[in-house]
């Protein structure tokens, strides 16, 4: 319970930069992890693979 204590005293606008950057980061990781599978399926010539690859671009957008 002590996360409901500790969001409430923080002030708004540090809670929307907080999440901000959590988004940033969110997004910046399922780029590179989309980056790295697609190039993996393209040597490995995993259908599957490009697969994932490509679903972790449609997470970011």
């Amino acid at each position: 319970m002590s996360t409901v204590a500790t969001s409430a005293s923080e002030s708004r606008p540090a809670l929307l930069r907080r999440g901000l950057r959590l988004e940033y980061l969110t997004v910046g990781w399922n780029i590179v992890e989309g980056i790295v599978a697609v190039a993996a399926a393209l040597a490995a010539g995993s259908v599957a693979l490009l697969g994932f690859g490509i679903d972790s671009f449609v997470e970011s957008v």
